[in-house]
């Protein structure tokens, strides 16, 4: 027998079934697990409070990974770990792809945020069950509260052959220094 302490687990495409729900079978193996003294943490590349949504759903408490791991939170909301995207690269990133058609969203520990309200901002709200502000991503620091600081740019175009082609030049301009990947066939992510 297995002497487990933790599991992690994904949420889209992993947890959540194709209609992005959490199946009540799912629901009572993780309740049961912490029953059983095993933590439970969720990780994703979403929000923390739209991972907390997700907890109180599922009946569980637990560590939170945020952002693909750039913030890790405990039980009380409280950082263990955290790596924000300097503000001068998200200066830089923003003002890049602010000559692009892709939309992007500004994540921060506290909120997320888009320049004017779209389809994507229709498909991140349902998705992350929370709603996002609109502000203008060109004076980011004009948009961040004192206790907000970014951790996630996520850019996003409806032809995934562009996506391709942006995910390279973002990768060629700033690869060295920030962390960019497609995590579909629609996104880029920016850590």
């Amino acid at each position: 027998m297995f002497d487990y302490k933790l599991i992690c687990t994904d949420i889209d495409g992993t947890l959540l079934n194709p209609q992005h729900q959490i199946t009540e079978r799912t629901k009572r193996a993780l309740r049961k697990a912490r029953k059983m003294g095993i933590h439970v943490a969720l990780v994703s590349g979403r929000i923390g409070s739209s991972l907390r949504i997700l907890q109180q759903e599922i009946g569980i408490d637990g560590p939170l990974g945020c952002f693909n791991g750039s913030l890790v939170l405990d039980e009380e909301d409280k950082e263990l770990e955290a790596h924000p995207l300097p503000l001068a690269w998200s200066r830089e990133v923003l003002s890049f792809v602010q000559d692009t058609n892709l939309e992007t969203f500004l994540f921060t520990n506290e909120s997320w945020y888009m320049e004017q309200k779209s389809r994507w901002y229709d498909v991140e709200v349902e998705a992350s069950r929370t709603e996002g502000r609109i502000a203008s991503l060109s004076t980011i620091e004009e948009v961040l509260a004192e206790t907000e600081r970014p951790f996630k740019l996520l850019c996003m175009h409806h032809e995934p052959e562009y996506v391709k082609t942006m995910e390279q030049a973002l990768q060629e301009r700033f690869g060295a220094h920030l962390n960019i990947f497609s995590s579909s066939p629609k996104y880029i992510e920016i850590l």
